[in-house]
């Protein structure tokens, strides 16, 4: 309930700025969002295999590795590399481990994220912030009409 308390008042505005190299820059990487979704999606689906190799399961972890360092869901990227890791067969212990792995990489990759909010690493309660004297930071960047 504290940020309602912070929010601007009334007939306060806004005005984000933008780059063409920005805009670029958020077209490819929603194209690469897409690219490497689907391509998770159809290889669980047709369950590709080159050379005793499973893509399916490698695919699943490189994507969890790079959405999480880019946008840090915890409780997401546990679930889906646990996911990946129950439905391992016993005989492909290559891919299990590899899941262990992305679990522990995805987990660290949290950490500058949750520390920044001021999160405890196992909890997603905020640690108790000291009363601000001044208004927050946000609030400097927007102007009145």
């Amino acid at each position: 309930m504290r940020l309602f308390r912070t929010l601007p008042a009334e007939g306060m505005t806004a005005t984000l700025r933008s780059t063409p190299q920005m805009h670029a820059y958020a077209v490819a990487m929603g194209w690469l969002t897409v690219l490497i979704e689907g391509a998770v999606a159809v290889a669980f689906w047709l369950r590709f295999k080159v050379q005793d190799l499973d893509i399916h399961n490698w695919l699943l972890m490189s994507f969890c590795v790079v959405t999480y360092f880019l946008a840090p869901v915890f409780g997401f990227g546990m679930l889906l590399t646990t996911m990946g890791l129950a439905q391992c067969n016993a005989d492909q212990r290559d891919a299990r481990q590899g899941f262990l792995w992305t679990f522990v990489i995805v987990m660290f990759a949290m950490l500058p994220h949750r520390r920044r909010r001021g999160c405890s690493f196992w909890t997603s309660r905020l640690r108790p912030q000291p009363r601000m004297s001044s208004p927050p930071v946000w609030l400097n960047c927007l102007s009145r009409p």
